[in-house]
């Protein structure tokens, strides 16, 4: 019988990622693990999962403002991104439920 993983192994023709952690905040309480945690993530998507080290967006802390991400998670519109492309996006921080 033949390996199943072979034929379960998906193809990407290329990957990208955003990859957000916010540890400090001028309205609310620090956190302690944000931005190791997206680190973490960075490091496993370029060593595991095979995405180019280029194609990862990290933006942390005081770099991660609304324009920031919307500036980064925008260039995933672009012409070049194809079909069998992978997108990842990741975000560690504080969150906020709107009502």
């Amino acid at each position: 019988m033949k390996d199943i993983r072979f034929f379960a192994k998906p193809h990407y023709a290329s990957s990208y990622a955003l990859v957000i952690g916010i540890d400090h905040y001028a309205s609310a309480s620090p956190l302690s693990y944000a931005v190791s945690d997206a680190r973490a993530v960075r490091d496993i998507l370029v060593s595991d999962f095979e995405f180019r080290a280029e194609n990862v967006t990290v933006l942390e802390d005081g770099a991660a403002t609304r324009d920031a991400i919307r500036k980064a998670f925008f260039r995933f519109t672009r012409s070049d991104i194809g079909l069998d492309d992978r997108v990842f996006i990741f975000f560690a921080g504080h969150g906020h439920t709107a009502t």
